[in-house]
């Protein structure tokens, strides 16, 4: 069964720390990224943004006892290294519910891309990309910059994540 965790590194060592684990070992290190839409000069560009600053997800076949012995012998003499994100039981891993809602992160080695989605009757309906099915969790949007808000619980701690999404219909 493949696990994710967490670990927690220092400010703009998020691709270092991913490209070491990913060169070293067995495990699949993500740092996902959103892309962002710009309008310069008015034409439309794309940028990529860190979505969790100071967070690299690893995805390992090690149980959790393994995975911290893992972080403990080849990670905590790395340059970036933090620590390994737990919960109040030491439990690293992700739980069910929150690996449900990051796992559309995951998808595309990272890389987040915008979502689409229309209104109707007041409510967003996402029809394509990774907000598809997370509608309940969009808490805001900002029509001008086509960004959602939304409302994420990691570590039994609200995460808001501003993404990407172009609405296809104006509200009236």
């Amino acid at each position: 069964m493949m696990n994710t965790y967490v670990l927690l590194v220092q400010n703009n060592s998020e691709q270092r720390v991913k490209e070491y684990i990913n060169s070293r070992t067995f495990h699949e290190a993500i740092v996902p990224v959103k892309v962002m839409l710009q309008k310069r000069k008015s034409m439309m560009t794309k940028k990529e943004i860190i979505l969790f600053p100071r967070y690299v997800f690893v995805r390992s076949d090690l149980d959790s006892q393994s995975f911290k012995v893992y972080t403990e012998r080849y990670l905590a003499g790395l340059s970036g290294f933090t620590r390994l994100m737990t919960y109040e039981d030491h439990i690293p891993a992700l739980k069910k519910d929150e690996l449900n809602i990051v796992n559309s992160f995951f998808s595309n080695k990272g890389i987040v891309e915008p979502s689409k989605g229309f209104i109707k009757n007041e409510r967003i309906n996402i029809v394509q990309g990774p907000l598809l099915g997370l509608e309940s969790k969009i808490k805001q949007v900002n029509f001008i910059k086509k960004e959602v808000t939304i409302t994420l619980m990691l570590f039994n701690e609200l995460k808001e994540v501003k993404l990407t999404c172009e609405i296809l219909t104006m509200p009236i």
